[in-house]
C-alpha cells in the first residue's frame, strides 16, 4: 500500500517535506521517463544496511503512472488571480448519445505554455477520456477579452494538491492548420512571455 523513497536533498541539504504533503516522483526505467504524485504518508530512517539508516519518506502507492517527456516549452503558473476558465468537449467523435457527443465540461488552468496547460477540471470526466482523446479546448487568457479556441490532445492526469477533482494534462495540437488556431497559439506566446519577464523581474528583484 505505500512506497518508501530515500529524503531528497537539494545541495547537500534534506528537504523539508511534511506529512500530508504531495510530492511528485521521477523515475527512468527502460529508456522512459516516468512519474506520478503521492501523498506523503510519514517519515522514519530506513536501514540499508547494518549500521547504515537514511531519512525517507513514506508515501501512498500511485493510482496511476504517466509517461512524462522533459518539456520542450516554458510553462507559467496560474494564480488564484488569475482565474482562467477553459470549458472543452470531445473532437471529432460520435458516441451515438447525442447529449453525450455535446456533454460540455470546464475547468481552471493551472499552468500553460505554448506546447499546452494543465486543467484542473470541475467535474469528473468520462472513463473514455483517455491518452490521446482528443478534445477542442474553449478559454480566454487572463486580462484579455480575446476568446481562443484550440485543438488539444490528453497526454495525462494527476490528483491536485489540494480539492477534489483531477488535473488534466493537455498539448496543443494542429495549431498552423487555420487562422483561428495561429491566432490563439500567438496570443498564448505572448501571454507566456510577458509573464516570465514579471518573474524573472520578481526574481532578481528579491
Amino acid at each position: 500500500r505505500h512506497l518508501v523513497i530515500e529524503l531528497p536533498t537539494q545541495v547537500g541539504r534534506t528537504l523539508v517535506v511534511h506529512t500530508g504533503d504531495f510530492v511528485d516522483v521521477v523515475l527512468q526505467q527502460a529508456g522512459q521517463r516516468l512519474g506520478f504524485r503521492a501523498e506523503v504518508v510519514d517519515r522514519r530512517f530506513h536501514k540499508i544496511s547494518e549500521g547504515l539508516s537514511v531519512p525517507a519518506l513514506v508515501i501512498s502507492y500511485p493510482e496511476e503512472v504517466e509517461v512524462r517527456q522533459r518539456r520542450a516549452y516554458y510553462r507559467v503558473p496560474m494564480d488564484a488571480k488569475d482565474a482562467a476558465t477553459v470549458t472543452f468537449r470531445e473532437a471529432g467523435v460520435s458516441t451515438g448519445d447525442e447529449a453525450e457527443d455535446e456533454a460540455v465540461y470546464s475547468g481552471v488552468i493551472s499552468d500553460i505554455s505554448v506546447g499546452g496547460m494543465a486543467i484542473q477540471c470541475r467535474e469528473p470526466l468520462p472513463a473514455r477520456f483517455t491518452a490521446r482523446t482528443r478534445l477542442s479546448l474553449f478559454f480566454r487568457l487572463p486580462d484579455s477579452d480575446e476568446s481562443l479556441s484550440m485543438d488539444a490532445e490528453i497526454r495525462g492526469s494527476r490528483p491536485p494538491q489540494r480539492g477534489p477533482g483531477r488535473i488534466c494534462g493537455v498539448e496543443f495540437v494542429n495549431t498552423d492548420t487555420t487562422l483561428e488556431s495561429h491566432r490563439a497559439i500567438h496570443s498564448v506566446q505572448k501571454f507566456v512571455a510577458t509573464r516570465q519577464r514579471e518573474m524573472l523581474k520578481r526574481i532578481k528583484g528579491s
